[in-house]
């Protein structure tokens, strides 16, 4: 046999280099484990968000995943977005995603621009979007959060409606009527 061969001192540093290399295979593992904990905790993160979210290939736009409050916003379900770009899904029109993708800054951000979406169901949304450009692998692909503003949208309509009809009346009243502030400064006079 050559392990009678071997000396004690040959022996002992072999066990040694078996230790070392165990001690190096558990490291290994536990930092494989601390990388699987960590993309499930941002995989949760990202798909269980109360705000809208979408990954899409930035050349294409083709959606890659959603986030499931993104799937309640557009009435839809995963494998009828996956895959598919946000203009075959209706969504959006092509001059909307180009109007988007100019608005990417030097940063490869955009920040807060408006754009009216269109859900599966064919119910107009007013958002406010946020998207950071990012490479995964060697493609680059748009990391995209949604705010719904469409309730907020619909407020300033009303409120540009009841101003007009405020304006209408005060301009085309006979009588004087006159708005003044606390200290007596005159803030508003119609016409007549």
């Amino acid at each position: 046999m050559e392990d009678d061969r071997k000396t004690k001192k040959e022996l002992i540093s072999e066990l040694n280099e078996h230790r070392q290399r165990e001690s190096e295979f558990k490291c290994f593992q536990e930092e494989i484990e601390q990388k699987r904990l960590n993309e499930e905790k941002f995989a949760k993160a990202f798909l269980q968000n109360s705000i809208p979210a979408a990954i899409s290939t930035l050349k294409e736009g083709r959606y890659v995943d959603v986030s499931d409050a993104f799937l309640k916003l557009m009435e839809c379900r995963r494998d009828e977005i996956i895959g598919h770009t946000a203009i075959e899904s209706g969504f959006i029109e092509k001059e909307e995603r180009l109007s988007y993708l100019r608005n990417l800054n030097e940063d490869g951000r955009i920040e807060n621009f408006e754009l009216r979406v269109r859900t599966k169901n064919g119910v107009l949304k007013h958002g406010l979007f946020n998207a950071v450009m990012m490479t995964l692998g060697n493609e680059k692909y748009l990391l995209s959060v949604m705010t719904d503003i469409t309730e907020r949208k619909r407020a300033e309509e009303a409120l540009a409606k009841s101003e007009e009809k405020f304006r209408l009346i005060t301009e085309n009243i006979l009588d004087c009527v006159a708005l003044v502030d606390t200290s007596g400064t005159y803030q508003y006079v119609t016409p007549s």
